[in-house]
């Protein structure tokens, strides 16, 4: 007997990063052949857990399809406490995650900022400074989607910290994948720089230096996962689920 639905869950949506080439180098888009391979294997729906790049929508429609959670929700949900403080602002690390820094401060009724950055050729990511009103602002929130170095999100930290005099910042990640060799850098942060909690979600296993950090909490997104494949497995429209900003 074939199963009628095969749902394939990755937490981490592999190769998201790989969704087009980078202009003037000879990169694979990875991320299509992983959606092809999926196709041959006989899947009906890819769901993760949010991804660098949305477009890979495009590489499953119409043979499968593609569900992804944004998780901004469970982002409110961590600092729901914060929520209309005139002195709390919500910030993005760079433009490429402003859209949903702009639409997590439109939930947390909190104005927001942009971290102007660029990389080098070699690259490495440097800050030119925030864009956005800090005036008065004492906290900050940093919200991401994933980080392996955390420069970006270091970066961003000692800015609003050295030069805007936000003495409270607290970061909301999706995807932690954090290499040894930077932890102290980010323990640095914590010690120096206003840090007070790096929250992330347990979509990437942990390495053990990581977990024994006081300040990171690792929240489950089995809940929101379960949810929704329930909905899935019976048939039903996820799309109340959107309109509760994915509640699951």
């Amino acid at each position: 007997h074939r199963a009628k639905t095969i749902t394939v869950v990755t937490p981490y949506s592999p190769y998201s990063r790989q969704d087009k080439p980078t202009f003037m180098k000879r990169e694979a888009t990875l991320a299509r052949l992983f959606a092809d391979q999926l196709k041959i294997a006989g899947a009906d729906i890819h769901l993760c857990h949010h991804p660098h790049a949305y477009s890979l929508q495009g590489f499953y429609e119409p043979e499968m399809t593609f569900v992804a959670l944004s998780g901004l929700t469970l982002f409110v949900e961590m600092y729901d406490g914060m929520m209309g403080r005139s002195d709390t602002v919500a910030v993005s690390t760079d433009a490429g995650g402003a859209k949903f820094t702009v639409h997590y401060a439109g939930a947390m009724d909190l104005n927001y900022a942009i971290a102007n950055k660029y990389r080098t050729a070699h690259g490495t990511a440097n800050l030119l400074g925030i864009i956005g009103d800090l005036t008065g602002v004492r906290t900050a929130i940093i919200t991401d989607d994933e980080t392996v170095t955390g420069k970006s999100l270091i970066n961003a930290v000692r800015q609003l910290h050295d030069n805007y005099n936000v003495r409270d910042i607290y970061v909301a990640l999706s995807h932690l994948k954090l290499r040894k060799e930077f932890i102290p850098e980010l323990v640095a942060c914590h010690k120096e720089a206003g840090l007070r909690e790096l929250r992330v979600t347990d979509t990437i296993p942990q390495v053990p230096e990581v977990k024994e950090l006081d300040f990171v909490i690792v929240h489950s997104i089995a809940r929101r996962f379960a949810g929704v494949i329930n909905r899935l497995h019976y048939n039903q429209s996820i799309g109340v689920l959107h309109q509760q900003h994915e509640q699951y």
